[in-house]
């Protein structure tokens, strides 16, 4: 039987969390959404049009809350 890591070995991870709405066309491929999450303690939703745009959005929002919440995502 293995042991859960230590938590001190996890501390540069954590989990962030956030809902994602998406419009797909008949074949499954994704065209538009949203990603929401907390920001402030508000629910905020930010719109995306296709898998790249979708990317930015993530990696906007990551840097936002690595910058302490500074600023909009």
């Amino acid at each position: 039987m293995t042991t859960a890591p230590r938590s001190e070995r996890l501390s540069d991870r954590r989990y962030v969390t956030l809902l994602l709405r998406l419009l797909v066309d008949e074949n499954d491929k994704s065209m538009q959404g949203q990603v929401s999450g907390l920001q402030h303690g508000q629910e905020r939703w930010v719109s995306f049009r296709g898998r790249d745009e979708l990317l930015a959005v993530i990696d906007a929002w990551l840097a936002h809350e690595t910058a302490g919440g500074q600023g909009s995502p």
